[in-house]
């Protein structure tokens, strides 16, 4: 899933961690998340301790393996807004991506469809996943390490049509979902780990492959280009949004421990 947000420039402090710190806390969260995330380099942790978001165009699983675009940001802000900033269904999180959830599963995962409405002369996009919450990430970290992944349900297509004959995504018709290029690879993952009491490391992976005739590169580094206004975007509604949004009635949002996070 790839989030589109513009740049804000939050006065907030940069709480001081240290390289060995958030080095220990990736090497910890590896060990039982389902996507493990790269290690930092030297330079790249200076950046973090800038205040600034690190951006990794990530090929470890081969030459031959779809890239990942991965993003890193330490925060003050609590791991609890942060997690209901990404996680909310009412958050508006890109205007060209419309989104909906399908079917919610007996283990809490659910099927999520999306399609982005590309300009003319490309195809539209469209893609069904399946999300979750990592429960033994939150269970070897006792609740320290949150992780909720995401990977495409390959015959997701046949899944939507139900709901858009039934109109559940204004704007959508069957004729655009017909026209539309189904991705053929579409995973990746929120990470949110708290490494020191003022201190929250935030992660984003997505990979991606378009197909059609957009450039599986082309496409990988606009996600790595993005990612920067993204991540600070999250943590501007997790400051401002989230404190006066999830109150009262609202319906609750699951942590990464598959609990619902209070209001």
């Amino acid at each position: 899933m790839m989030f589109i947000f513009s740049l804000f420039n939050l006065a907030l402090a940069v709480p001081t961690v240290t390289s060995d710190t958030i080095q220990t806390h990736i090497r910890q969260f590896n060990q039982s998340a389902h996507f493990p995330i790269p290690t930092l380099s030297a330079d790249q942790i200076a950046t973090l301790q800038a205040g600034e978001v690190v951006t990794i165009l990530d090929d470890s699983a081969g030459a031959d393996a779809p890239r990942r675009a991965v993003g890193y940001m330490i925060t003050e802000v609590s791991k609890r807004d942060l997690w209901v900033a990404c996680q909310d269904p009412h958050a508006v999180l890109q205007s060209s991506t419309k989104e909906l959830k399908t079917k919610t599963n007996p283990d809490k995962s659910a099927h999520w469809y999306g399609f982005f409405d590309l300009p003319w002369p490309f195809d539209d996009r469209h893609w069904m996943v399946k999300s979750w919450n990592t429960q033994s990430v939150a269970k070897a970290s006792n609740n320290q390490y949150w992780e909720h992944p995401w990977d495409l349900l390959p015959d997701g297509a046949s899944e939507i049509r139900p709901f858009i004959e039934q109109g559940k995504l204004p704007g959508v018709t069957l004729d655009l979902i017909d026209d539309a290029i189904y991705t053929p690879v579409s995973k990746g993952a929120w990470g949110i780990m708290d490494i020191q009491p003022d201190a929250r490391l935030v992660v984003y992976h997505a990979t991606t492959v378009v197909g059609g005739s957009i450039p599986e590169s082309t496409a990988v580094r606009y996600t790595v280009m993005t990612l920067s206004d993204m991540m600070k975007g999250m943590e501007k509604r997790a400051i401002e949004w989230v404190p006066t949004h999830y109150v009262g009635n609202h319906v609750g949002v699951l942590g990464g421990d598959n609990q619902v996070i209070p209001k």
